[in-house]
C-alpha cells in the first residue's frame, strides 16, 4: 500500500472533524469550569466515536459541503441531547459548558 499525497490528505480530513470537535470541548470545559473532569473525557470519546472517520468533503462544492457540516452536526448535536436527556447524563456538566459547547 503506497502512502502519497491523496491518501495523507484524506487521512488528515477524515481525522480534522473529530479531533476539532473534542479539542473545543476540552478548551470550553477548560474556561469555563477550570478543569478536564472524567465526564469531559468520556464525553470526547463519544463525540470521537460518534465522528471518526468524517467524510471527506475536499471534491465537494462550498455549498454542499457546509450543509453536509452543519447537517451532520445538528444531527450529532440531536443525538447527543437526546442520550444526556434520557440518561441523566447531561447533570454530570455544567450547563453555561454544554451551551458554550454547542
Amino acid at each position: 500500500m503506497s502512502v502519497g499525497r491523496d491518501q495523507l490528505l484524506n487521512l488528515l480530513e477524515m481525522t480534522l472533524e473529530p479531533l476539532v470537535l473534542v479539542a473545543s470541548l476540552w478548551a470550553v470545559a477548560l474556561l469555563r469550569e477550570g478543569r478536564l473532569a472524567p465526564q469531559h473525557v468520556l464525553l470526547a470519546l463519544v463525540v470521537f466515536s460518534l465522528t471518526f472517520p468524517s467524510e471527506a468533503r475536499l471534491g465537494y462544492p462550498r455549498g454542499r459541503a457546509i450543509v453536509n457540516i452543519l447537517t451532520g452536526w445538528l444531527a450529532l448535536a440531536g443525538l447527543l441531547l437526546a442520550f444526556g436527556y434520557l440518561s441523566g447524563y447531561q447533570h454530570y456538566f455544567h450547563r453555561e459548558t454544554l451551551i458554550t459547547w454547542c
